[in-house]
């Protein structure tokens, strides 16, 4: 049976046409005052980007946004709690207006098209000021962690509304929390892999191919070469040989030293906290010295959050290894769970830290990219596309990628492997369906 894509219902760009009720944000005539506000705040944010995408955001005062936008110091203060949120924070309203186009989106569509066709109605008009921006967040880790928490707004409302719309529990089923992170994926690869020239109309083709491609349960776009046919699956815990043969007594010294080293970090900055641990202290629990650290890792959170040598490559040589009978999507999840069933715990364990600090989660985002990275060359590979024309590469990995960290997020420690692994088959069963919509939960 064929697929919907969003341009089916749509019609056109030009169609697709607001019903939610927020007049300031869907284009509807708002009353003076709605208005002014709306000036005010696109004003300020405008100013922002332009002054931090000229100089830097160490190098911008408020008073200077403020200024720019011929308001004062006080109204910045009205709209913004700080420059980072004035550069990356949502039109007023837009959060607010996507729930009301969600909730009037047709019963008879299934929750995947529904988001999707809500998230273009709030996206299409405002892509090209997004993808100007990417990459100044990207270099910035306090732009990155307010815009991660900008979007957290947008993923609870959809979490929420997916909920009542399928009548599951959110807490026990994963499908809300699933489908809320791979329609900001959606949406974050439609904004970064447009070409502004082709204009509204491109921005929806690239979207329809997106949705298309999840809607299929990300099956591969084409045949590709020869796979090995390699089933044997080699934790990374038992890991003793480079691809050039075994460790050698240097090379094992090394790893341990990193592995002890690191495993101090965590267990140091679990117990006080990042900021009442230092550099000396991690050392000397690993009986090392400073400088010795220091040929390790460039700070502390460096030495909390950086993988393990060689794992990067392991999971290259994990992927190259899965056997042809596997999709692509198979074939990634069985290696990534070779690859983190042994870190989970520790994850877990950081991972409200790393959320309330910038520069922690920061360096998660560009460890998990070298990961994605090599997903992305293994998938091009695999499939035989050119990864710079064929999208199925880069959406395969961020996907498997985000995936993975949603895992993390709701796995329970206490379940052990067992309930690790449950947690990995119920979110690759709904990927494989395209997100159907599961059952609803029964009384």
């Amino acid at each position: 049976m064929a697929v919907p894509g969003p341009t089916d219902l749509a019609g056109s760009a030009g169609s697709m046409r607001p019903t939610g009720s927020d007049a300031a944000s869907s284009g509807e005539a708002p009353g003076l005052r709605e208005r002014k506000k709306l000036e005010t705040f696109r004003a300020l944010q405008a100013a922002a980007q332009r002054l931090v995408g000229e100089r830097g955001l160490d190098n911008v005062t408020i008073e200077e946004i403020a200024a720019a936008a011929n308001v004062s110091k006080r109204t910045f203060f009205n709209y913004f709690d700080c420059k980072e949120a004035a550069v990356v924070d949502p039109d007023l309203g837009k959060v607010e207006r996507l729930a009301a186009e969600l909730a009037a989106r047709p019963a008879d569509e299934s929750p995947l098209l529904s988001l999707w066709q809500a998230t273009l109605v709030v996206l299409t008009h405002h892509a090209e000021g997004v993808q100007d921006l990417s990459g100044l967040v990207t270099a910035n880790p306090g732009l990155a962690a307010r815009q991660a928490h900008s979007y957290d707004r947008y993923r609870k409302v959809t979490i929420e509304w997916a909920a009542e719309r399928t009548g599951v529990d959110p807490d026990r089923n994963v499908y809300p929390a699933l489908l809320a992170t791979i329609g900001g994926l959606m949406a974050h690869l439609s904004v970064t892999r447009w070409e502004p020239g082709s204009g509204v109309e491109g921005h929806v083709r690239l979207s329809d191919e997106i949705f298309r491609l999840i809607a299929h349960g990300l099956a591969a776009p084409c045949p590709g070469g020869p796979v090995p046919d390699c089933p044997n699956r080699v934790p990374f815990d038992a890991r003793t040989a480079t691809d050039d043969g075994p460790l050698g007594l240097r090379e094992r010294k090394k790893f341990e030293t990193f592995q002890a080293l690191q495993g101090a970090a965590h267990r140091l900055v679990l117990e006080r906290g990042l900021d009442n641990v230092t550099v000396e202290e991690i050392a000397a629990a690993a009986n090392v010295s400073k400088r010795t650290f220091f040929n390790y890792f460039e700070s502390k959170e460096a030495a909390l959050i950086d993988p393990e040598p060689g794992k990067p490559e392991w999971l290259a040589a994990a992927l190259a290894a899965r056997p042809a009978s596997e999709t692509p999507l198979e074939a990634l999840w069985a290696a990534a769970v070779d690859l983190l069933v042994r870190d989970a715990p520790i994850l877990r364990a950081l991972s409200g830290l790393i959320a309330a600090n910038p520069t922690l989660a920061a360096r998660q985002a560009a460890s998990f990219a070298r990961f994605q990275r090599v997903i992305e060359a293994w998938a091009a590979e695999r499939t035989g596309v050119d990864p710079d024309t064929n999208l199925y590469p880069a959406l395969l990995a961020a996907i498997g990628v985000a995936a993975v960290r949603l895992t993390l997020e709701r796995w329970r420690p206490e379940t052990g492997d067992e309930g690790y692994l449950r947690s990995v088959q119920e979110i690759l069963d709904l990927l494989r369906t395209g997100l159907a919509a599961p059952l609803p939960d029964t009384c």
